[in-house]
């Protein structure tokens, strides 16, 4: 297949296009988890941190596309801010377009994932704050410490 400059500039779209749809669906899935933790649900907890690590996985793997295709177009990789700067040409008003809307996808997606911790950190201070009352303190470390110091790392490690 011959690639063209005006072939690899569509895919570009395409991915980045990709790239903000990905964006958004892991904003709404950090949303179900922050609503999971305040309902107290695990399982829907669960279900939503599977879903975060599987959109992660996939989210990952189409920047590498699209980090495929800048290279094909611009001979390097290049971060959102050169990339907007290269396609400074009229020819390139969709992909501009493209990268802007996953350029905000990815902004709302870190705003997202910052009100997701902070909700995950108070969560986390109440329950230890509660076993704390129930257990005493050095229950607590106990309890703890047998979970190895990682109670909530599945959790904290996706975000």
């Amino acid at each position: 297949m011959f690639v063209t400059e005006e072939s690899e500039r569509i895919r570009l779209v395409e991915a980045l296009a990709y790239e903000a749809r990905l964006c958004d669906q892991l904003r709404g899935v950090f949303e179900d988890q922050k609503e999971a933790v305040s309902a107290g649900d695990p399982d829907r907890l669960a279900d939503a941190v599977f879903a975060s690590t599987r959109i992660t996985q996939t989210l990952e793997e189409a920047k590498r596309q699209r980090q495929r295709v800048t290279a094909t177009l611009f001979g390097d990789d290049l971060d959102f801010d050169e990339l907007n700067d290269a396609l400074s040409h009229d020819s390139n008003r969709p992909v501009r377009k493209a990268l802007l809307t996953a350029a905000e996808a990815a902004t709302q997606l870190r705003r997202q994932v910052s009100v997701l911790r902070g909700a995950l950190q108070v969560t986390m201070s109440d329950n230890q704050r509660h076993l704390e009352l129930l257990l005493g303190r050095a229950g607590a470390e106990d309890l703890s410490a047998g979970l190895g110091g990682n109670a909530g790392s599945v959790v904290d490690r996706v975000v």
